[in-house]
């Protein structure tokens, strides 16, 4: 008789133990009642985990859920099955709240898509940060154990990416619950010992928060269109945490460089992009017919759209209810004249928030473009009108719609001109500058005599390496340096006593971030800037900024200011 396997992996084990086919289980034990929640809300919990999981073989998985009381607790099979027990359900949920239910079950399903996927070359990325454990580094020398600690380390992964918080895994002695409830035995041979399961996670958690700082410095850099430098530290992040906010932000870096490589030309519609300042990891004047050319005036950015297009995708794929992947893959799939595409994913976006405003303007464009045969300029423009009467519209409709007027030729469009004309220093450059072409807009307004200012710790744009006071300050700080091929070095500085954070690129201090800022009222954002406020829609909130800085703003509560150099 096999002998049981512990914790997660007592949970999981190999088809050599077992026969290989789902047949097996289902004629021994019979399927689980589907009505029963434990199994209701495993299959929900699958489905979320099989979206973010890495997937070879050309085997789509499936689950089956058995009533089987005990052993076998979870299997992976050759055939692409993933079968576990009821009673496993009944361990996880029992006596916890939902959401720690599901992370366990989250975590065991991860676990075995993980030797499904079958990562052969796991144990070198986590011999990196592994090195001074070295209960942990002698287990990573058993071939077998690896396999164990390789399928913990994906599930672990994969169930953070899909949403779920894996650190209560760690702050609950569910290892010990677990033997303790299946009276398992541990086979050292095959499966590390429960501490060393613990440790391997509470690695793989700490590496994970070490290297956030990147993600959202790639965030920073993309709203201040530095894509060139952001989509280094965010793929540098995708390497540890590929989840749906990390490729949906590259996706939208690639799109700014391509509509850098476009110029006035990316700018005939106003198209809306959606940047995500929140990581997981955390507790957008040619032809009058169409802004969609046959042809892109450069190769770069037509490299640049297909990368996008390929970030997005999978963002979307990743996470199908990911609102900001599905608007900024419509507009790269409208600049690429993939038109039917975009039509079929601007609908699904409307699905999911069908009272987006952005979403139907932007709708209303691809209307458009997809009707150039058969003229569908009545029903884009007849939306548009309809949604740019509520003042508080977003100004990127009423410009969509004086465009689509000016197409035909109609009445109307100079009183939608004359309305954004009003307000353009708050509109972005680009845009000002084709309003203000096509009506006067108003002088600009006198600048306040005394404006306030953010005062760093270290002024921006020092040369931090030649600065003995700069490097005083930062000698107690928290750093993470970064070297990626000597094309893109430096260090992240973080004093969270403090609440700064620093961004050093060769040397020099790129960028400053307040953290505590929690008073600071979005109203008097005012007094810090010369001209008009701007404002940028985010996934989670809002950005105001203004030339050199941008304040993050959640709820109408100022979360951080960013500066960069003037």
């Amino acid at each position: 008789m096999r002998l049981l396997l512990l914790f997660f992996c007592f949970l999981f084990s190999f088809p050599i133990f077992a026969k290989d086919n789902v047949q097996f289980y289902l004629e021994k034990y019979g399927r689980a009642n589907p009505q029963n929640a434990y199994v209701q809300q495993a299959e929900i919990v699958f489905k979320r985990i099989v979206a973010v999981a890495d997937r070879k073989h050309h085997r789509y998985p499936q689950l089956a859920i058995i009533n089987s009381p005990a052993d076998p607790w979870a299997i992976a099979l050759p055939d692409g099955y993933i079968v576990i027990a009821s009673k496993t359900l009944e361990i996880c949920y029992k006596n916890v709240s939902k959401e720690v239910g599901d992370t366990r079950v989250a975590f065991i399903l991860g676990h075995e898509l993980a030797h499904l996927a079958n990562d052969d070359f796991w144990h070198q990325e986590v011999a990196q940060f592994s090195h001074q454990n070295q209960a942990l580094s002698q287990a990573l020398q058993h071939r077998p154990q690896q396999k164990e600690l390789a399928a913990d380390d994906r599930g672990f992964i994969y169930a953070a990416i899909a949403g779920y918080p894996v650190d209560k895994l760690l702050t609950q002695d569910f290892f010990q619950h677990w033997q303790q409830q299946t009276t398992t035995q541990i086979h050292s041979e095959t499966h590390p010992d429960p501490q060393i399961r613990q440790q391997m996670l509470q690695a793989r958690l700490k590496n994970i928060l070490d290297k956030l700082p990147l993600f959202h410095f790639g965030v920073r850099l993309s709203h201040f269109e530095r894509c060139e430098d952001a989509v280094y530290f965010l793929r540098e992040f995708q390497k540890i945490f590929p989840a749906r906010e990390v490729l949906n932000n590259l996706g939208f870096c690639y799109l700014q460089l391509a509509r850098q490589d476009l110029g006035q030309a990316a700018y005939y519609y106003w198209m809306p992009l959606l940047l995500d300042t929140h990581s997981q990891a955390d507790t957008l004047d040619l032809a009058p017919r169409s802004a969609v050319r046959s042809d892109l005036p450069s190769r770069r950015a037509d490299k640049w759209l297909l990368q996008a297009k390929d970030y997005l995708e999978l963002a979307v794929k990743t996470d199908k209810y990911y609102v900001p992947a599905h608007l900024n893959l419509a507009v790269t799939l409208l600049y690429l004249k993939e038109i039917y595409h975009a039509r079929a994913v601007i609908e699904k976006a409307r699905k999911l928030e069908p009272d987006n405003l952005m979403i139907q303007g932007l709708r209303a464009l691809i209307l458009y473009e997809e009707g150039l045969e058969t003229d569908m300029w009545s029903q884009a423009i007849q939306l548009l009108q309809k949604l740019i009467a509520d003042e508080n519209v977003p100004t990127s409709l009423i410009y969509n719609a004086a465009r689509l007027l000016d197409i035909r030729g109609r009445s109307g469009s100079d009183a939608l001109w004359q309305r954004l004309a009003q307000q353009h220093e708050t509109l972005p450059p680009a845009i000002r500058m084709i309003v203000c072409e096509k009506t006067d807009c108003p002088r600009p307004t006198t600048a306040p005599s005394t404006i306030k200012q953010w005062q760093p710790p270290i002024e921006v744009g020092t040369y931090i390496r030649r600065n003995k006071t700069a490097k005083q300050v930062l000698k107690k700080w928290r750093s993470l340096p970064f070297d990626w091929q000597l094309e893109l070095y430096g260090t992240v500085y973080q004093a969270p006593q403090q609440g700064y954070e620093l961004l050093e690129i060769a040397g020099y201090l790129e960028m400053a971030v307040f953290n505590q800022v929690s008073d600071l009222n979005p109203l008097i954002l005012q007094d810090y800037c010369a001209a008009p406020l701007q404002k940028r829609q985010i996934a989670q909130g809002e950005l105001y900024f203004c030339q050199n800085w941008a304040a993050l703003v959640l709820n109408q509560h100022v979360k951080q200011v960013w500066l960069v150099k003037n």
